[in-house]
């Protein structure tokens, strides 16, 4: 079970940030828009592979604070 937790509201403006589509980074993640869009609204679980997909190409800084572990958004 994989507990790490995203703030959608967060994650988003992190996209915005870097001009990144919910499409691209579905794209990249090698999943469905349909499948992010649920994750990000806490009704399906994400895998261990989608948030490693997610993490890499958001960033390790921009990664801790979409997940709340620093309130810091570098």
């Amino acid at each position: 079970m994989v507990t790490t937790t995203l703030d959608k509201r967060r994650f988003l403006a992190v996209l915005a940030l870097k001009d990144i589509g919910l499409q691209e980074i579905a794209e990249v993640s090698e999943c469905s828009y349909q499948h992010l869009r649920y994750v990000l609204a806490g009704q399906r679980p994400a895998s261990r592979r989608l948030l490693a997909a997610l993490r890499g190409y958001i960033g390790e800084a921009p990664w801790q604070w979409v997940t709340r572990t620093s309130d810091v958004l570098q």
